[in-house]
């Protein structure tokens, strides 16, 4: 029997191969389609989601919904009114020029500016914080039409019901709600709240869909801030200095109001100045700027309450001692000092501050050296920060003896307010040293905050990390009866001397006038004037500090450029607003005054603000 070997079909191995190929292909390829879904449905599970969601909606960032500020009576010195933005989703818009066409009157601008910020892809503010009636001609039109791409959200803009009162010491805000200047800008982290975010879902082809108003996270609510400002005596303030300025014809001026005993801060007035409301118009730029606190000017006469002060304190001389004002004129290293009208020979120290003699003060001066006039100065807070609670404050100027800017008659010129520059808040708080027997005080601006739901913030601090609200004494310039008999020569200047228009019927008002010559950088030449007067009222009892300065006065205008006709009504016109406003009663006999003095040394008790 003869059996045959096997033999293999070459086809159909062939076909065995192919089957063995697609099976492993088809394998693999499950493999990774499996490892693929595994990736994408576990590991970049929340990658994808994000990115699906960035694709099906659009998010335009809020600001915070910022607090109120107050002044002291309750009076609302700046709020926010809530507005609609109206903006466009320029992917989804069709027609460009029908929408310019038809949007362009409504949104009070032209066809072509319109039409420019309608170019282009993505999100664009045609309208931040239309008026109410322009957002509801706006809503018509894009309903009407049936309009694609354009929209609107809910912003808050700010607003000041008071329109100027204030208007540097609040300060403003920039479109995004950000503060610019003033306190605005000051307690920014405070008030500005926390941003928020709008949302806007879109289908598959980009279109928006669902609410318009649509919020992804609230924004919320600052602080509410409450400032020590008294609304009415700040009005009185700008008023009368608006009057002044435009009687003497003078560039601007300033005048601050302080109560002696807590610093606080009760009208800061400027003028020139402007609406807050309306931040396009020129003058908003111009004049924001804060004189009280970012203007050094030169004191003049005002400053020799310091030198006597000083001079009384040192011992060197008493109310009583008779000075050689030699005719009001006087020799020194480099020139002649004279006094403001010829004529002036024996003068008590009384007279000599009563009359404002400028040789008389400098003869007193010189009893001290040089270092130690220099050092009752910074003593007074010249030269140096008050630290106040208000943002751009500037320290002013003042020369170090033996260096080159001391010359060899500076102290002579210093002694009455000359080679020296302060601003208007250092001058009223020296003021207030005095009439507070002899405290200098921190002035302060800000008395509280408050939270969203009303109630007092206990732990906010001031940049010093002292309490909102707190009085704060500096240190301690003189002794408590040395500034009442500063306080008593004051007195006379006002009764009998230069100072006699800011007296007040039936109120005895220590006081001093000054009409300082103003240096000109350009020029390197003293040429105009800043006529000043300030001082504190009732004598026995002092509850405000005022200080007044005109810029500028013109000689042949109707009140004259001198510190006792040009400043000094406006003196007399605040004091009279905070005896009605502040119920300041009249002096108190000389024998009650007397017996308060013994019985506290140290000055009357810190007063609580109302």
């Amino acid at each position: 029997m003869v059996i045959g070997r096997l033999r293999r079909d070459p086809a159909r191995s062939q076909q065995r191969t192919r089957a063995l190929v697609a099976v492993t292909g088809i394998s693999l390829w499950a493999v990774v389609l499996v490892v693929r879904l595994v990736n994408l449905q576990v590991y970049q599970h929340d990658t994808l989601v994000d990115r699906a969601r960035q694709n099906r909606t659009m998010t335009i960032e809020l600001a915070g919904l910022r607090g109120d500020i107050f002044a002291r009576g309750g009076e609302v010195l700046a709020t926010s009114i809530e507005l609609r933005s109206i903006y466009a989703q320029r992917d989804e818009i069709e027609d460009p020029d029908r929408i310019a066409d038809l949007l362009a009157p409504a949104l009070n601008v032209t066809r072509a500016e319109l039409r420019k910020k309608l170019d282009g892809s993505g999100f664009r503010y045609l309208r931040r914080k239309a008026p109410p009636s322009m957002t509801t001609a706006v809503r018509r039109i894009v309903s009407k039409h049936k309009l694609r791409g354009i929209n609107w959200v809910k912003e808050s803009k700010r607003f000041y019901p008071q329109k100027e009162l204030g208007a540097q010491i609040i300060g403003a805000v920039n479109i995004d709600n950000e503060g610019r200047f003033g306190i605005e800008r000051a307690y920014e982290s405070w008030i500005a709240g926390e941003k928020g975010t709008h949302l806007a879902v879109r289908d598959n082809l980009g279109h928006v869909i669902g609410s318009r108003a649509a919020m992804l996270d609230n924004p919320t609510r600052g602080d509410d801030l409450v400032l020590t400002i008294d609304a009415g005596l700040q009005y009185t303030a700008e008023e009368a200095l608006r009057e002044a300025v435009l009687r003497t014809e003078a560039e601007g001026g300033v005048a601050v109001v302080m109560d002696p005993y807590t610093g606080n801060l009760l009208a800061v007035a400027n003028y020139p100045t402007f609406d807050l409301n309306n931040n396009n118009h020129p003058d908003f730029r111009t004049y924001q700027t804060n004189r009280a606190v970012a203007h050094a000017i030169e004191p003049g006469s005002v400053l020799k309450v310091v030198t006597v002060a000083a001079a009384l304190h040192e011992q060197l001389i008493t109310e009583e001692d008779i000075i050689d004002c030699q005719g009001g004129l006087l020799r020194v290293p480099g020139g002649v000092i004279r006094d403001w009208k010829p004529g002036f020979e024996k003068l008590s120290v009384r007279e000599v501050l009563m009359n404002s003699s400028n040789v008389g003060t400098v003869k007193i001066a010189v009893k001290m050296s040089a270092e130690k006039h220099h050092q009752w100065l910074l003593d007074f807070g010249f030269a140096g920060l008050s630290g106040v609670d208000l943002p751009g404050e500037v320290g002013g100027y003042l020369a170090r003896p033996g260096t080159r800017a001391w010359s060899r008659r500076t102290q002579e010129t210093i002694s009455f307010g000359q080679e020296i520059s302060a601003t208007p808040l250092q001058v009223t708080s020296a003021l207030a040293a005095i009439a507070n027997g002899g405290k200098l005080m921190r002035p302060r601006i800000l008395h509280e905050v408050r939270d969203r739901f009303g109630a007092r913030r206990e732990d906010r601090l001031l940049r010093d990390g002292t309490p909102v609200g707190s009085s704060v004494v500096r240190h301690r310039v003189l002794d408590s009866q040395i500034a009442r008999r500063v306080a008593l020569m004051m007195e006379s200047v006002v009764d009998d001397g230069t100072g006699s228009p800011a007296q007040v019927a039936g109120y005895r008002i220590g006081g001093k006038t000054s009409t300082a010559q103003k240096f000109d950088n350009e020029l390197g030449a003293y040429g105009g004037f800043v006529a000043g007067f300030g001082g504190f009222l009732p004598i026995s009892d002092p509850r405000v500090v005022i200080f007044v300065a005109i810029d500028e006065p013109k000689r042949g205008s109707s009140w004259g450029h001198g510190g006792s006709t040009a400043a000094g009504p406006v003196f007399r016109t605040i004091s009279e607003a905070a005896i009605r406003i502040l119920r300041i009663a009249p002096d108190a006999a000389p024998d009650e005054a007397a017996v308060a003095d013994a019985g506290d040394p140290d000055g009357r008790a810190v007063s609580p603000l109302p």
